[in-house]
């Protein structure tokens, strides 16, 4: 039967905001409720999520704080938007965060699949805005960047910086961010990372929700927790990487580096090369 936590939980109790703690609030209250959900509802929306999101706590707390930390590092450059309104890497890093956010409420709450989708949105928004540096258009407009896998000539690898990366990464790891010249773009680690999360995002066999909770749910399934962990992990690499391609004078700053290794993730090579090699940042 379900039960309440005990108050002296402080996940036991909800608080909301008030109206000045938004950036465009004012000082006047909420109003009343003009459309109160009823109980039963509220209790089939949220009984479920909550007993998941209490074991999934309870469990990988250390995972949870590493995931938020890693947000917060990796958003900390996007302040700079406020001065250069049109950047398209910092465009793309800031709805990356939103993304990361995302991934990790829904990590927290068993929606292990929906988590991995965000992590695949924010592949594809980093590869957009990168596209994007590379064809001098501004963040936020309609145009897109137009990257495509698929092509063996796209323009983020034609930069010359990418193929100095590239030729390096191969030399040490055997492994490029792209695939090599003549080849589809999607022939190298970042590709390959695209595909892992794809899994995931399409609801390929193995991948579903009921494939992973082995049931109706959403139910807390500690093998999915940690396989979306790394997954979120290099996730978060990748984007870094891809961020400091696009705008090579960007700095993350000393506590990603720390971020990074309080995930308890043993990186790829290429991974950790990468990370190092173009963002001078350390995985572990």
């Amino acid at each position: 039967m379900a039960q309440k936590l005990p108050p002296e939980d402080f996940r036991s109790s909800r608080v909301v905001l008030d109206p000045d703690d938004f950036a465009v609030g004012d000082l006047e209250a909420d109003p009343s409720p003009s459309d109160l959900v009823d109980e039963d509802t509220w209790d089939h929306l949220t009984t479920l999520p909550t007993d998941v999101s209490i074991r999934t706590s309870n469990e990988h707390g250390r995972h949870l704080r590493a995931q938020n930390d890693l947000t917060v590092a990796f958003s900390k450059p996007v302040i700079a938007i406020l001065d250069e309104p049109d950047e398209p890497i910092l465009w793309a890093m800031r709805d990356v965060s939103d993304e990361l956010y995302a991934a990790t409420f829904d990590f927290l709450h068993g929606f292990y699949r929906q988590s991995v989708s965000s992590l695949r949105s924010s592949l594809e928004l980093m590869l957009d805005g990168c596209a994007r540096a590379a064809r001098g258009l501004p963040g936020g407009g309609r145009a897109s960047g137009q990257f495509s896998f698929k092509r063996s000539a796209d323009v983020i690898r034609a930069a010359p910086m990418v193929q100095v990366i590239d030729d390096k990464l191969d030399a040490a790891c055997g492994r490029r961010l792209f695939g090599r010249s003549g080849h589809p773009a999607g022939e190298g680690w970042i590709g390959d990372l695209y595909g892992r999360l794809s899994d995931y995002a399409h609801a390929r066999p193995g991948r579903t929700l009921g494939d992973t909770w082995c049931s109706n749910g959403p139910i807390y399934v500690g093998a999915a927790v940690q396989d979306v962990h790394i997954l979120f992990a290099e996730t978060v690499c990748a984007a870094c990487v891809l961020a400091s391609v696009g705008r090579p004078a960007l700095t993350f700053g000393a506590k990603i580096d720390l971020a990074f290794a309080s995930t308890e993730v043993t990186p790829t090579k290429i991974a950790s090369f990468a990370l190092s090699e173009v963002c001078g940042c350390r995985f572990v």
